[in-house]
């Protein structure tokens, strides 16, 4: 049996205790570890994996992605996706940039499907939306919720040279895809 420990020692020790508790507390979470992290990872691969999912099912052609038949749509979102995973690690406060960015192209296409299922009755939208729509949840959330730190001078230019970069990229995507 072990000894019995006088009053102030009991004391010592959990003053301790308290101590630690307090420190592990204070301390910040670090970036790999932080919750958004892992729900921008989880979110851009759900949305780059949707385009490849069924969309729409007609009766005699069978299930329609967005990838196949020269769609250039479905190709847009997985390169929304990807940019939307580099930007997760890069600069997650430009991760809503190209949700926004993703979740207007989604509403695009949601439009046009509509619309075309508009002609035949027995056109359905199919479950590859529920995918896509988790994605965007999920990018949104984890933008949203990136833990506020101070930002140096060199984080903010850099952050500023990768924006740049993105505009370009999408900007020539957009133009590849319209006169495409």
């Amino acid at each position: 049996m072990p000894p019995e420990l006088d009053a102030e020692t009991k004391a010592r020790i959990e003053a301790e205790e308290a101590y630690r508790a307090q420190v592990r507390r204070a301390l910040p979470t670090p970036p790999t570890q932080h919750p958004s992290l892992w729900r921008g990872i989880a979110g851009n691969a759900l949305l780059g994996l949707s385009p490849f999912l069924p969309m729409m099912t007609v009766p005699i052609l069978g299930p329609i992605n967005l990838i196949g038949a020269g769609n250039r749509d479905g190709i847009l979102l997985v390169g929304l996706a990807l940019l939307g995973f580099i930007l997760t690690f890069a600069a997650r406060a430009w991760l809503l940039f190209s949700g926004l960015c993703a979740a207007a192209l989604s509403v695009l296409i949601f439009l046009n499907m509509r619309g075309a299922s508009g002609v035949s009755p027995l056109m359905e939208m199919s479950w590859g939306w529920v995918v896509l729509i988790a994605g965007l949840v999920l990018i949104f959330w984890s933008a949203l919720s990136t833990p506020a730190r101070p930002v140096s001078a060199a984080e903010d230019a850099r952050d500023t040279l990768i924006m740049r970069i993105l505009i370009g990229v999408i900007l020539l995507l957009v133009a590849v895809f319209l006169f495409l």
